[in-house]
Formats: structure tokens, sequence, C-alpha cells
């Protein structure tokens, strides 16, 4: 050490400390290496052995792989997409034509222009709608003026079962968890909540339920589609039967109706977890109604929901369906439940929102009509020609006539519609201006048959339930203040 300058010094030292530190990182990036192996250990050696029990040499790949996945997924939610899979595979039975694998791609742009052209004009022509929605507003009637009350009432609650994150992704509002929102968006206390599931399964919908005492109502709100599970009950979408009750003149008997299998199995579902609470519930609060709400998914589950409670809460139940999709078979002039039980379902479909005409008979009809117009050129052109600009009178009458024809031809699929008592909702609907109109629908089959081409038609913000809860405010509003003009 005597014979070394004071740089050669400095420069062992130097060195010394860089292989210490090399030493220390290399030991550290080996135990974050070693743990991170650690942590995964144990995943890996569960998939392989998990790969080993479903092996099969005689299986395809995707039959381990399904095999696999049953494994991480509830049987519920494997049956959903098991039944999602035939419904895909099965799409000809339900009259649905692949139109671009049988046609050119420019003749199937061009027959949907076509198509589109021809709805637009004729169903926003006056002779159109005069056949489908009723003249009046409903607030020149001083005996709806509950009703509509209890429409702006109830969209609170439709809007408010999407927690802290619809509200924040909706309105920009942010409340520190889902309690906390249903609290400051209703006015309602924590001690009035009974019970709330806010995470939902496949056929399992989110849902609250509390006690109302201004209304003397027990509120149980169904929320919309707001996770993919929610989306495979939304796709599982044939019709299944179900038994409600009804009256004749032996007294109850039981009936049979058609619904949505994945809003059937949803109605069930939350029927299970609240129906003796309702009922202990109402043997306690004597004189309270029982109210369903929803929204979306949520109203379409409340209808049905409400249908098979109709004769056990027999004149105390009420539903009030918000963005109302297409939940229920049409039949006969009677129809079925629960689209014709005017008397407990009440529905607001806004103007634009697609989900009042979207099933799969809406589907086949709009498939089979383009391929339609794919083999028909000539007819083709003629409506492209025809509603190029405004049509005369000629023409009007000739696009009426047709889609007359093309209805009673080829527009003939078995179709879901909204369901209950309808007022088609449209005018300035966004926003704090401007006026609403809210109508009553005459004829459910003639109003929600045809699903139509719109350059908008997949605008969601046209069935956000903030969108039904504010323009629904400003109705009652305006409502009030005419009813106060004319008592005046």
């Amino acid at each position: 050490w005597n014979g070394l300058s004071g740089n050669k010094l400095r420069r062992i030292f130097r060195h010394r400390r860089q292989h210490q530190r090399r030493t220390i990182n290399i030991r550290s990036s080996s135990e974050e290496r070693s743990w991170d192996e650690r942590k995964g250990l144990a995943l890996e050696e569960y998939i392989s052995r998990i790969m080993k029990e479903n092996y099969n040499p005689h299986s395809s790949l995707s039959e381990v792989l399904s095999s696999v996945a049953s494994k991480f997924i509830t049987k519920e939610t494997a049956q959903a997409i098991k039944n999602i899979q035939e419904i895909i595979r099965r799409f000809p039975d339900y009259g649905i034509v692949d139109v671009f694998q049988l046609y050119p791609a420019k003749d199937v742009i061009m027959s949907t222009v076509a198509l589109s052209r021809l709805q637009n004009i004729v169903i926003n022509s006056d002779k159109w709608q005069t056949n489908a929605v009723g003249d009046q507003e409903i607030c020149s009637l001083a005996s709806n003026k509950d009703l509509i009350h209890d429409l702006a009432y109830y969209s609170v609650y439709a809007n408010a079962a999407y927690g802290w994150k619809g509200g924040l992704a909706l309105s920009g509002r942010l409340h520190f968890g889902d309690l906390k929102t249903l609290v400051a968006r209703t006015g309602i206390t924590e001690e009035q909540v009974i019970d709330a599931n806010w995470h939902s399964k496949t056929h399992q919908p989110a849902y609250f339920l509390v006690r109302d005492d201004d209304q003397q109502s027990l509120v149980l709100c169904i929320r919309g589609t707001l996770s993919t599970r929610d989306v495979l009950t939304d796709l599982c979408c044939l019709a299944q039967s179900y038994d409600v009750a009804g009256v004749s003149e032996d007294g109850v008997l039981s009936m049979k109706a058609r619904a949505h299998q994945g809003m059937l199995k949803a109605a069930k579902g939350v029927s299970r977890q609240v129906e003796q609470k309702i009922i202990s519930l109402l043997d306690q609060y004597t004189g309270y109604k029982v109210v369903l709400v929803g929204h979306s998914l949520g109203a379409g589950t409340a209808a049905v929901l409400g249908s098979i409670w109709q004769e056990k809460f027999k004149g105390k139940i009420k539903v009030f369906a918000y963005g109302s999709p297409c939940v229920t078979i049409f039949i006969g002039p009677f129809g079925s439940q629960p689209v014709s039980n005017k008397s407990i379902i009440t529905s607001v479909v806004g103007e634009g929102d697609i989900f009042g005409t979207l099933s799969l008979g809406h589907i086949s009809d709009i498939s089979k009509t383009i391929s339609y117009l794919c083999e028909n050129s000539e007819l083709r052109q003629e409506i492209l020609a025809k509603t190029r600009t405004v049509p005369n009178a000629d023409n009007m009458e000739f696009c009426v006539n047709l889609l007359r024809e093309l209805r009673a031809k080829i527009l003939t699929s078995e179709k879901f519609y909204p369901p209950g008592r309808i007022f088609f909702m449209s005018g300035s609907t966004f926003g704090d201006d401007g006026e609403v109109s809210l109508k009553e629908v005459k004829e459910t089959d003639k109003k929600f048959s045809d699903l139509v081409l719109d350059p908008f038609m997949f605008d969601l913000s046209r069935h956000v339930p903030n969108r039904y809860e504010s323009a629904l405010a400003r109705y009652w509003g305006e409502c009030k203040n005419k009813l106060d003009a004319e008592k005046i």
C-alpha cells in the first residue's frame, strides 16, 4: 500500500465500489426474478394440471380450450356462451341472410342505401305516422298528471342504478362508491336501502331495493348493461315460454307467455333474491306499493318480472321502463304478456333509440329485404332515383305502397317488441333546453316493426339513461306549467 500513489488508490476503491454495486444489483434482480417465478409457478402448475386432466388425444384444440375455459367461468356463463354460439350457427334458420357472402359488396351497399332512403321518407311522413302514434300530447290531459310525474321521478332511480361509474362516464359527476351515488342522486338515506347487489353475473343483473317513504313505495331498480356478463344476457336473444297468472271468470289461471330468454332468466334470478323480502316489507309497511324500475336490459327484465308478479302483488305493482328494448313477442289482436300488459307496465322509448327495434326478427327482415333488392337491380335503381330529392306526391305514393308491399311479402319475421303502454319521446331530448314531445303509441306492432337504417342508428348517446332522466324532468316541468296556467 505504501508504494501506491494517491491516484492509484482512488482508482482501486472506485473499482471496488462499482463491483459491490454490480453484485448488489445482480443479487437484487435475481431475487426479483425468483419472486416473479414463484408467483407464476402456482398458476402455471394449476393450468398444466387442468390441461393434463382434460387432454384427450382424439379431442380438437377448440374442445380442449373449451374444457379448460370451463374451469375458470361459471356454469351459467359457459351455457350462455354455448347458446350464443348456437344462435350464430343457426342464423339461416332464423331467416338471416349473409348478403356479403352471396352478393357483390357494391350491390349490398347500394341496396342498403335504397332501403334506408325508402324507410326514412315513408316513416317520417305524416301519412304513415298517424297510423302509429297518437296526435295528442299526454301533458294536455290532466288525468295523466300523476303518470307524468312518476315517469320523471323514477327515471332518477334508473339512472342511479349505474353507480359511480355511470355517473362519472355519463354526466361527469363523481361520488365515492355506488351506495353514495344512489343516496346523493335520489335523496334517500342509507337506512332506506334494503338490499343492493352492485355486481352482475350472467342472467343475474345488478339491482337495489329501497324504501321510498315520500312516494310510499318499495322500489326495485334493475341496472342495464354495464359489464361483459350483462352483454351475454343480452345476446341470449331467443324466445322462451313461461307461465304468467291471468284472470278468467272462474278465477286465476295460468297463461303461456314468450319473452327474451336472457331477460326472462334475469327476471327469475332477481325474483329469487328479493321476493320474500318484499313480501315481508309489505306486511310491515301497509299501504306501500311495489315499483319496478329499469333502463335498457333492466327495463326488459323489470317488465318480464312485473308480468310474473302481477297476481302475487295484485293492485300494488307498477313497472316503469326507460329505453325499453325488444323483450317479448306480439301475438294476435290481443297481444301477449308482457307486451299487452298496459295496466302495470309503462315504457318510454326515445326517438332514434335503436334498441326499441332490435331483435333477431328485425335483423332477419333487414337482411331479406337487402337480398331482395340485390336480386332486383331495376327496383333498386328506381328507389334511388325517386328518393334522390324530396319526393313529390307521385313518388311519395310509390314509396308508401312499396314499403307496404315489402311488409306484406318480406318483412314477416317473428319479432320482439317493447313492453306495456308505450310513450314515444321526441323533440329536443338532449341538454337542458328545447321542447320535448311525449306521445302514446297506438299500435305497437306498427310503430316498432321496422329496424330503420340510418347513419346515426348506432349512436348510443340516444340510449343512455341520463338522456331519459333530463328529458322527462323538462317534460314534467313543462306540463306542470301548462296545467297551472289552465287553472288560472
